[in-house]
């Protein structure tokens, strides 16, 4: 998608594929439970497994969209011999049987060309910077799988009850990528005349703002509707990864987006590793301390990491020239 949009739809975009996954992540766990409670457990597993493979055939179908390099009329006479019979040494060479040293040559060679393509990435501060948010927020983020027990815990009341938390945020959820951040979006590039990527700048400031008071909101929260209003205000920065993958973009070569979004994907698994046990940890040492306000100490530990991102968005500095 870097390639094939410009930079003026591109949020628009990102906000629209997050709408996506949100609808999808609200219809499955009804779907799958009303299919394995009349059908049996297995139904459901050979319907995932069959669209996770309908998911990869359509990748396939996907053009590539780095252009195919011609040789001008008279380069193959121009070009060294060896050069010119390249393909026939290599499918000599392709015949030898190939020994452990030189598979772990070739192994070492091509480690070594992706770290210095990849260090490229790795060089621009402000890079550095945003890759560190999708860090710490995803970090932060994790929060959420503990709602439920949260609201159980300290409200006293029933899962059953305490579910419509999920149900709630997945509604916000969709108003929010769907109209909120759009509009939001279109007041700011059409009315106030901002640069597309300074208006991805403004966006990500305001959602690490409402996600940080979202999370200390929620953590204070004495009752259970006042934690359903801190839940909205929550919610309504959740556009924080979107706008931030658009916001990237304008600090990378086009040419190394692939990269850059794998580095990308990497990093938000490495968040989710790290971030699952180190909030549920502060979730049991909160039970053990006693008091059940102090079940609210994940919240109060991720509105902390939502600080430290809100001070590297603030430290983005958007470059002189755009890169295309």
């Amino acid at each position: 998608m870097h390639l094939l949009l410009t930079d003026k739809p591109r949020s628009t975009v990102y906000f629209q594929t997050s709408l996506a996954a949100v609808v999808a992540q609200l219809l499955a766990p009804a779907i799958g439970s009303a299919m394995m409670m009349k059908l049996g457990p297995w139904v459901p597993y050979f319907f995932g497994t069959a669209f996770f493979t309908v998911c990869c055939l359509l990748i396939l179908l996907v053009p590539e969209t780095i252009p195919i390099q011609v040789l001008k009329p008279g380069a193959a006479h121009s070009a060294p011999s060896g050069f010119v019979h390249g393909s026939v040494r290599e499918s000599l060479e392709a015949r030898r049987p190939i020994s452990r040293s030189s598979l772990a040559s070739k192994m070492k060679a091509l480690f070594a060309t992706a770290w210095k393509e990849t260090k490229l990435i790795f060089s621009n501060r402000t890079v550095l910077l945003i890759l560190s948010t999708f860090l710490l927020s995803t970090l932060g983020r994790k929060q959420v799988d503990l709602l439920l027990l949260y609201a159980s815990t300290r409200y006293e009341i029933t899962l059953s009850k305490a579910g419509f938390v999920h149900s709630f945020m997945a509604c916000v959820s969709i108003v929010l990528l769907l109209l909120v951040l759009p509009l939001t979006s279109g007041y700011l590039s059409k009315t106030l005349k901002l640069p597309s990527n300074e208006k991805d700048l403004w966006l990500s400031k305001i959602s690490i703002v409402l996600l940080t008071i979202g999370s200390f909101a929620i953590g204070f929260s004495p009752t259970f509707v006042s934690m359903i209003c801190a839940v909205a205000i929550y919610t309504l920065g959740c556009g924080f990864n979107a706008v931030c993958l658009s916001l990237i973009s304008a600090f990378v070569d086009p040419k190394y987006s692939a990269r850059l979004y794998s580095v990308i994907s990497l990093i938000i698994m490495m968040g989710t590793l790290i971030g699952g046990p180190l909030l549920a940890g502060l979730f049991n040492l909160g039970l053990n301390l006693g008091s059940s306000a102090w079940a609210g100490l994940p919240f109060f530990g991720s509105g902390v990491i939502h600080i430290f991102v809100l001070l590297s968005v603030w430290l983005i500095r958007l470059p002189s020239v755009q890169l295309e």
